[in-house]
């Protein structure tokens, strides 16, 4: 059943008959189906109903067509935006760096640094939504004021 014998002697016929497997696989179908219980529950769907005879449908949105290129920045903007709506806000790096070298003797000396990011604290916006639905808003902020302070030994 599952082997054929070949013609020569002492050869054999190694493939799998498949016939049987197929029996065996559609009985089981058969089977399953058959024990699956009926459904007899419904399903309630509730279809929209019709507008009413004097609806006025709402205009459609303003359509606002933006390019952005790959690395961010907003290549074109048309629509009914004012002017400048799509512009990031101006940015400000006011960093300030003060130090003191130290010298003692010809080969040692001391540097005492201070570092200050951001003095003015402003809040500088690194991207800006490109979306529609709240174009202009700031999503990414660079980072606030900041000291660093520093004490450098060379020799």
């Amino acid at each position: 059943m599952a082997m054929a014998v070949g013609k020569g002697e002492g050869q054999s016929f190694t493939d799998i008959n498949m016939t049987p497997l197929i029996d065996v696989m559609l009985v089981l179908l058969i089977i399953f189906i058959i024990s699956l219980p009926p459904v007899t529950h419904a399903v309630k769907i509730d279809n929209p109903l019709p507008p009413p005879p004097n609806f006025v449908p709402p205009p459609p949105p303003e359509i606002v067509n933006l390019t952005i290129d790959f690395d961010g920045t907003l290549v074109s903007l048309d629509g009914n935006l004012g002017r400048n709506a799509g512009v990031a806000p101006w940015t400000v790096f006011d960093d300030l760096r003060v130090a003191k070298r130290i010298h003692f003797g010809e080969r040692f000396n001391m540097d005492l640094i201070a570092d200050m990011f951001n003095i003015a604290n402003k809040f500088n916006v690194s991207a800006v939504s490109p979306l529609y639905t709240n174009a202009g808003t700031p999503t990414a902020a660079y980072d606030p004021r900041q000291f660093q302070f520093a004490l450098k030994l060379n020799w």
